[in-house]
């Protein structure tokens, strides 16, 4: 498979995010596939997701779709809270180890219809590698009760992200409803 190659004069977006799972830790851990030697098509990935254990890392270019997202696994019954990590899309993409399949390559190279409609439903972004805590700019936690959200708070924020993180924090209140 052709590996995506960034192309600095492409406009790209400067943050990814992405919804955790219960035990992951990005401020202390970064974040890891679930199986950094699997040998997982990128299709299969992309149409079944946490399903498999692969050697990927599924994001999004929108705080929108992970949200959307989010609210399907609390509809769902499979949690009853989220929790998102933003992601310093930027420097991630200036640094060596990882490969970013964004979602306009994952448009054109993906091999069935429904991985195609699932990553542009999703905006989704494949990383292969770790994303290093290092590239962790805020990890949100919004929790749900009474059948509606009752709030957004910031677990983390880096140095220096403050004034962009409250900012969100306030777009998410909105986006969810309770502010």
């Amino acid at each position: 498979m052709e590996k995506y190659e960034s192309n600095a004069n492409e406009e790209r977006p400067s943050r990814y995010y992405r919804l955790l799972r219960d035990n992951e830790q990005p401020v202390e851990d970064g974040i890891q596939a679930k199986d950094p030697c699997a040998q997982v098509d990128l299709t299969c990935h992309v149409e079944n997701g946490s399903y498999n254990k692969s050697q990927y890392i599924s994001c999004t270019e929108t705080s929108e779709s992970v949200l959307d997202w989010g609210k399907h696994n609390i509809r769902n019954g499979f949690s009853d809270h989220m929790r998102i990590a933003v992601i310093d899309a930027v420097q991630l993409d200036l640094t060596g180890g990882v490969t970013i399949y964004d979602c306009e390559w994952l448009r054109e190279n993906l091999k069935t219809e429904k991985a195609i409609n699932f990553a542009n439903e999703y905006n989704e972004v494949v990383v292969e590698g770790n994303i290093g805590q290092e590239y962790i700019v805020q990890v949100i936690e919004a929790t749900f009760s009474d059948a509606t959200f009752s709030d957004a708070v910031s677990e983390y924020v880096k140095k220096g992200f403050e004034k962009e993180s409250d900012k969100r924090i306030t777009e998410l209140g909105y986006m969810l409803g309770f502010l």
